[in-house]
């Protein structure tokens, strides 16, 4: 792939523009606009629907770099000047110690010029206080033994300008009943040269990319909390006091800074509690809201007990923003129709399309039909790379699929390019779970060609290209929002339409966009829920940032990593993360089912039951046959019921008024198995040919207010819409419920 782009958002309005950052190698690319109104597995330019657009034309190219790894910046400030030393004091809980760099904890270090200071852990594993003396000479005093990953310590490391003098301390904190581990290093320093410039927190350096942006160096894997400096050498009676909790602001001699990362948690700033201010901004997302050496247990809320929560985790791996610059900047017309566009970026041979929604006038409609896209799925799984278990482990692929898995050229690219950055179901190298995600760079992932690797077939994005191409098939009129729109606005997105339709997988959804469509139901709204695993994640989107979400994954449900204890809470809004389920807030009370399976071992198709025969729902049926078996085709695995599926279920908080319309129920093969959520012992027997539980069920639930769901219980059921150019049982009875919610069939 020669050439990447992004867009500075996902979706406009007609009247706004949007900035397209491209990267190529290439020395010139052709960019233009196109409409997305079928899916596609490879680009052909030739079917593109291109839009009349200004920007259409050839560009300059160049390289864009991204620079990963999270970090805290401190501008430099006045008056500090360490002539008569220095002190870093701070708790560390290393992640990952073997690194072919020394990881930086707290530095101001130019590296043109050797200039500065630094505190940081060296390539195997032990502590390092370095000093420059400003032309290439360096001084080191390292610990005598590594440091264990994952336990806490507390960390000084003094400088006496006067005799040279250097120390580290360091004490292995208690472990349970195990006693603290307390060791020291004494060394002797040459000439010190202090640096100028910025201070960094998590990193060893910045250097200037091409383009003059900073770019960390010596990245930090773990967490620091509540780090601390002067400009002199601390003595032992007041390190031992900061070692036995003393406040910092009490040893006023020399105090440069006592940043305190509990306080404003849910923003980029770090606070300086000292009289001087020196407060600091946040770089690509670490994560906030951590417990730190000092967490006890007593509380799991960082609200409730801010002070325990004064450790941030950075990672070599962390990205917020590419931070690319524009090329191209699309004034969109203001007459553009709704719909799900693209920038074409042509570079030789390449080909890369940037998606974006383009939303209808502001209380100006142009449908009764708005299909929501599932725009927080998108981020969440943005550039996942799950793939990495296979070499981990073998036998997953042999457990989790029957497909035949080979590495397409999207994840070979991936792997190649780890600077895309990851996703909310992949880990950092020290295990942890990756809990932000960004739309802030190129998500190659969200591509019109993308198909999973443990299916082979196309997924969210791409697989939600069959919902467009069907729908501009038979002619239905539909707008377009994001689930950014919705959470910024509310009821007010969907109040205008008739029927809302689901993508294939909305399964992140936050609050505010629960409350909005709950809202629109009650007040007579109708949702077609076309999709499996939905309404399931508790999900945050930052109000400073909207292109930033979080998700905490928690101690239950069916997930990739686990939040460490004390750790479930968002550091973004305060509320507890998880499943909507602990939160009182079942997909089935909203939906009518909930999610009840997962599995790669083939698909299947729906029995109608008999709710089915109800004279309330023959309008869903109608043209169909009673014994027809509904989807036992498609282009996701050959099924309409596969992959992620849900259930009715009444102890789930299904509604009673909900008719359970037809079922997947005996259908599955045993690739397919209970949630983790829903099995409370450990038992066999939970695989698809052996527990009822596991099937995707097909319901109806009316409100006497006129508000109502259509819910299908499967991701399949999307690829099945198109089979047979849309001439199926599928494609019919999503067109009979979406023309009768709609108000389209006469």
């Amino acid at each position: 792939m020669e050439i990447l782009g992004y867009g500075d958002r996902l979706g406009v309005r007609g009247g706004e523009a949007i900035a397209f950052k491209v990267g190529t190698t290439a020395p010139a690319y052709r960019a233009e606009i196109v409409r997305f109104d079928h899916a596609f597995s490879t680009p052909d330019p030739a079917r593109d629907t291109i839009v009349p657009a200004t920007i259409a034309g050839d560009y300059p190219g160049r390289n864009q770099e991204i620079h990963l790894g999270s970090y805290v910046v401190v501008p430099d400030g006045p008056g500090v000047r360490f002539d008569r030393g220095l002190t870093i004091q701070t708790w560390l809980s290393p992640g990952v110690l073997a690194r072919p760099w020394t990881q930086g904890c707290l530095a101001q270090w130019i590296d043109t010029t050797g200039a500065g200071f630094g505190l940081g852990v060296d390539p195997a594993g032990r502590l390092v206080l370095w000093l420059g003396d400003g032309s290439g000479g360096r001084s080191q005093v390292i610990g005598d033994t590594p440091l264990v990953a994952h336990s806490w310590y507390f960390v000084a490391a003094t400088y006496d300008a006067a005799t040279g003098r250097t120390l580290l301390d360091w004490t292995r904190l208690r472990r349970s009943w195990l006693p603290e581990e307390r060791r020291r290093v004494v060394g002797q320093a040459g000439p010190f040269a202090p640096g100028t410039g910025p201070l960094v927190i998590g990193a060893a350096h910045l250097d200037a990319d091409g383009q003059g942006k900073p770019a960390p160096r010596g990245c930090f894997n773990g967490k620091i909390d509540r780090p601390r400096l002067w400009d002199r050498a601390l003595t032992d009676a007041e390190l031992d006091a900061l070692r036995d909790g003393g406040d910092p602001l009490a040893i006023a001699d020399g105090l440069v800074a006592a940043w305190d990362f509990a306080r404003d948690v849910t923003t980029r700033t770090v606070t300086d509690t000292s009289p001087h201010g020196r407060h600091g901004q946040t770089v690509n997302a670490p994560a906030r809201a951590m417990t730190g050496a000092n967490w006890d247990g007593t509380e799991v809320a960082f609200r409730l007990a801010p002070d325990q929560y004064g450790a941030i985790a950075f990672h070599e791996d962390d990205l917020e923003d590419a931070d690319w610059e524009t090329d191209v900047l699309f004034a969109v017309p203001a007459d553009l129709p709704s719909g799900l566009y693209a920038a074409r970026l042509t570079a030789g041979d390449a080909t890369d399309y940037v998606p974006f929604y383009v939303r209808p006038a502001a209380g100006r409609p142009t449908a009764p039909v708005l299909f929501l896209a599932p725009t927080n799925t998108y981020l969440a799984y943005a550039n996942e790379r799950l793939y990495g278990g296979i070499e981990n482990d073998p036998e997953f692929v042999e457990k989790a699929t029957d497909h035949d898995v080979k590495l397409t050229d999207v994840e070979h690219f991936m792997i190649a390019h780890p600077e895309l950055g990851s996703s909310v179901y992949d880990q950092h190298p020290d295990g942890t779970g990756v809990c932000y995600s960004s739309r802030l760079r190129p998500i190659y992932t969200m591509r019109p060609w993308f198909t999973t690797w443990i299916n082979g077939c196309p997924r969210h994005f791409s697989a939600d290209l069959y919902l467009v191409e069907w729908l501009e098939r038979l002619g239905i009129p539909y707008d377009v929002a994001t689930d950014e729109d919705l959470h910024l606005e509310g009821a007010t997105v969907l109040e205008p339409y008739q029927v809302v339709l689901t993508g294939g997988h909305p399964e992140y959804w936050t609050a505010p966009m629960l409350d909005a469509l709950e809202t629109y139901l009650a007040e007579g709204g109708r949702v077609m829920y076309l999709g499996g695993n939905g309404f399931y994640w508790v999900t945050a989107i930052d109000p400073a940032r909207p292109h930033l979400i979080e998700v905490r994954r928690g101690i239950n449900g069916t997930r990739t990593w686990t939040s460490h204890p004390g750790e479930i809470f968002l550091s973004l809004t305060g509320e507890p993360g998880g499943l909507w389920r602990y939160r009182g807030r079942t997909p089935n009370a909203l939906s009518g089912v909930g999610f009840a399976a997962e599995g790669w071992g083939g698909a299947a198709g729906y029995r109608r039951l008999p709710d089915g025969h109800d004279p309330r729902a023959a309008f869903v049926f109608a043209g169909i046959g009673d014994d027809e078996v509904i989807g036992d085709f498609g282009y996701v695995m050959n099924g309409a019921s596969g992959d992620e599926i849900d259930r009715w279920d009444p102890d789930f908080g299904t509604p009673p008024e909900t008719l359970r319309l037809a079922t997947s129920e005996g259908r599955h093969t045993d690739y397919y198995q209970l949630v983790i959520e829903d099995s409370r012992m450990t038992f066999p027997g939970r695989g698809g040919t052996e527990d009822p539980r596991v099937r995707a069920d097909l319901t109806l639930t009316e409100s006497p207010a006129g508000g109502a769901v259509f819910s299908v219980g499967s991701i399949n059921w999307i690829g099945s819409l198109m089979t047979n150019a849309a001439d199926n049982n599928v494609s019919r009875v999503t067109e009979n419920v979406l023309r009768r919610f709609a108000g389209l069939d006469g």
